[in-house]
């Protein structure tokens, strides 16, 4: 055994093959050293020069698909929910609706009048649902005398949209729906109830919407939480 150039190096004779094994530095030599030697910037390699390109471009391939598959992730997560709803259950007593949206949307959904009315619902479906989700919800109401308006949001349902924002735009939506009561029902105490998606976007847009009451359901609490969630669920 000996140390040449910082290195411990032990030969081992076998028949006529020689064999060479580098083992560590020594304990005086900092990083700056074993730096400069991976590099093969003071003349002596750990790695051959073939051997290092071949590591580097591995990291950057996989910091690449890395990057890649966070793209991926995030388009599936904001890609629209587009589906024909279709016409109201039989047994629901609703009838079509649309109203615009500062979300640059022309939403979609339906209504139930009572008469006489006892206040009116405001239901607000999750991520990547539509209005039909609600319609359980919505017969209760409709049978304990409430009126209830259901819709899709953007990029749900029969509501266009570019990409989800998981409340962003949504909430423009909330306020939009509330607006169109005060001139649909005007003297009409209106309340919400929202799921999710639903939950997030009334509590981004009650400062505007002034709701009467909320119910707020599986509201994530926050965004980043809601994304982790959902790359869970798929």
């Amino acid at each position: 055994s000996e140390v040449v150039g910082g290195f411990h190096i032990h030969r081992v004779l076998r028949s006529t093959t020689r064999i060479v094994l580098l083992r560590s530095l020594t304990v005086k030599e900092g990083y700056g050293t074993w730096w400069e030697r991976f590099q093969g910037t003071d003349g002596v390699s750990f790695l051959p020069m073939r051997l290092r390109r071949v590591a580097v471009l591995l990291v950057m391939a996989g910091i690449l698909a890395g990057l890649a598959f966070t793209f991926y992730v995030g388009q599936a997560l904001a890609a629209p929910m587009r589906v024909a709803v279709g016409a109201p259950p039989l047994d629901l007593p609703a009838e079509p609706v649309t109203f615009q949206s500062s979300s640059g949307s022309l939403i979609r959904g339906w209504i139930c009048t009572a008469r006489p009315s006892r206040g009116v619902v405001i239901l607000m479906h999750g991520v990547r649902a539509n209005r039909l989700s609600m319609v359980d919800r919505a017969r209760f109401l409709v049978a304990a005398g409430y009126s209830v308006l259901l819709f899709d949001f953007q990029a749900h349902g029969e509501s266009p949209g570019q990409q989800i924002t998981v409340g962003h735009l949504e909430s423009r939506d909330v306020i939009a729906a509330r607006e169109f009561l005060r001139t649909t029902l005007p003297n009409e105490r209106v309340a919400a109830i929202g799921v999710s998606l639903g939950a997030a976007s009334i509590a981004l847009g009650n400062g505007q919407a002034s709701f009467d009451a909320v119910v707020l359901e599986s509201m994530y609490p926050t965004v980043s939480e809601a994304i982790e969630d959902r790359l869970r669920l798929r």
